[in-house]
């Protein structure tokens, strides 16, 4: 359900936000969802439905506006994966450490910062700078 719900979020966010600004395109209607995929993917498992759509509403708004703005970021992302795909996978990371619940998965899960559990935010940003610093590493040369 998580994921369905989250592909769609992000298509009629998109789309939103493009008709708000006069055009819709079919790029961009292909990029929403994958951007509510990539935000959803670490906390679809942990968090109720509803928590999934937030997620990838404002991860599709966030990604959307850094899309357009990347002409003054300095690296070579012809295909947008950088930031969709990076960008995105952050911020679904990120938000997977405020919204989930041990009720929805009682064997794996874990309560997140909304549910008082805070120490799980926290260790969703050392996952991300690891990962970060993974990928840099891998990368540079």
């Amino acid at each position: 359900i998580n994921t369905n719900a989250a592909a769609a979020t992000g298509l009629v966010t998109w789309v939103v936000i493009d008709a708000i600004r006069g055009h819709v395109s079919i790029s961009g209607s292909c990029l929403g969802p994958i951007i509510g995929l990539v935000a959803v993917t670490p906390a679809c498992g942990f968090v109720q439905p509803g928590w999934a759509l937030l997620i990838a509403f404002i991860a599709t708004v966030i990604v959307y506006f850094l899309l357009l703005n990347k002409h003054h970021m300095h690296f070579d992302d012809a295909l947008d994966v950088a930031i969709v795909h990076g960008c995105g996978g952050i911020l679904g990371a990120f938000m997977t450490g405020l919204f989930p619940e041990k009720s929805v998965n009682p064997i794996n899960g874990a309560d997140g910062a909304f549910y008082g559990r805070p120490i799980q935010m926290w260790y969703q940003i050392a996952g991300i700078l690891t990962a970060i610093a993974f990928a840099a590493a891998c990368t540079a040369g």
